[in-house]
């Protein structure tokens, strides 16, 4: 965008100069002033060009020429100062030449499939047809008078400067689209990072970054951790096979889903161990739940299953590994202590 707006600056400049006005308004009548700012003119469409068509990643080539005629028309600088004669035919080289390289590189980054060259390429193509008669015009080739090309080139160039502005508007949308493309595979990447393959709900990377979270805010003070084993899926496993496993591993999660509902996050740590993240006033639905979880597996064929939990609350650990010993601590607990009919809400 800078480069666009120096590169149409030192248009508007030039053209100035060729219509007398900075001699009527400023009284700058040396011809420096003239050749001065097209030697500028082309250094930044050169850069334009480099920077819009992306030359040094796909056309090095025509980047090594760009920037050839980038040190040409710096040079008119000087000699406009020193050596005024040669400014002109130095002025109408680096014109010519930077006319052919834009020609030329629109073409090939528009065969590349970079949209946007083809506003580019018509803006080049427009300011080509009105050099096409005024350099023979302005070397007495043509009849044609000279101020009357002129007013062609100067309309020329608005001409390519609302077409370069559309390039960069078509530029523009198509970075942006590509951007919302970028960020719609990160999201899904990031989605299937963080949710389990099996269950389809949150995995162990998204337990540990939910954890780090709320521990990052402040919110460990008031949280309630669950950690639940599945009983009996390893004898599920070993005696009808991995296919019986998986599905009460996915009967399960199905179940846990329904905690989403009151406000808790659920999780598949890894194997049987799940995880429910939510706040100590919730104790109690916990339990509930996890005995409604119980009896509904025994309902649907799972009768040799069972739960066994542990609940620990932030306000006793003082980091998150912690709370998640504790509550795992108890599960295990619990495990045991259903061998003897002890009471679960002790653990």
């Amino acid at each position: 965008m800078l480069y666009y707006a120096l590169y149409l600056l030192m248009a508007a400049f030039g053209w100035a100069r060729v219509f007398n006005i900075q001699a009527q308004w400023f009284g700058w009548y040396s011809l420096w002033w003239h050749y001065m700012p097209f030697g500028l003119f082309v250094a930044f469409g050169m850069l334009f060009h480099l920077e819009f068509l992306q030359l040094d990643r796909n056309v090095p080539r025509l980047a090594r020429l760009s920037r050839l005629n980038l040190l040409l028309s710096l040079l008119i600088l000087p000699v406009g100062l020193f050596a005024l004669p040669y400014a002109f035919m130095l002025t109408n080289v680096a014109l010519l030449f930077g006319l052919v390289v834009a020609l030329w590189a629109g073409a090939v980054r528009l065969r590349q499939g970079f949209l946007p060259a083809r506003y580019f390429l018509a803006a080049f193509i427009a300011l080509a047809l009105s050099g096409a008669v005024h350099m023979p015009s302005g070397l007495g080739m043509l009849s044609i008078t000279v101020r009357s090309t002129e007013i062609w080139v100067v309309l020329a160039t608005a001409i390519e400067a609302i077409l370069l502005a559309f390039a960069l508007a078509d530029k523009i949308r198509l970075m942006t689209h590509q951007k919302d493309e970028y960020l719609e595979q990160l999201n899904r990447a990031l989605h299937q990072a963080s949710t389990d393959h099996l269950t389809g709900i949150p995995n162990r990377y998204a337990f540990d970054r939910a954890l780090q979270a709320l521990s990052d805010t402040g919110a460990m003070q008031r949280l309630l951790l669950t950690i639940i084993d599945l009983d009996g899926l390893k004898r599920i496993n070993d005696t009808q096979g991995h296919i019986h496993g998986d599905a009460l591993l996915c009967e399960f999660a199905k179940q846990l889903k329904t905690l989403n509902s009151t406000g808790l996050s659920v999780y598949r740590l890894g194997g049987d161990e799940f995880a429910v993240v939510g706040e100590k006033h919730q104790e109690e639905a916990v339990r509930r739940a996890m005995a409604q979880f119980e009896s509904a597996l025994l309902e649907v064929g799972f009768g040799s299953c069972g739960i066994s939990y542990g609940i620990a609350f932030g306000a006793e650990a003082a980091t998150s590994s912690q709370l998640l010993k504790t509550a795992d601590t108890r599960m295990y607990a619990h495990k045991a202590a259903k061998r003897n009919d002890v009471a679960p809400s002790l653990f």
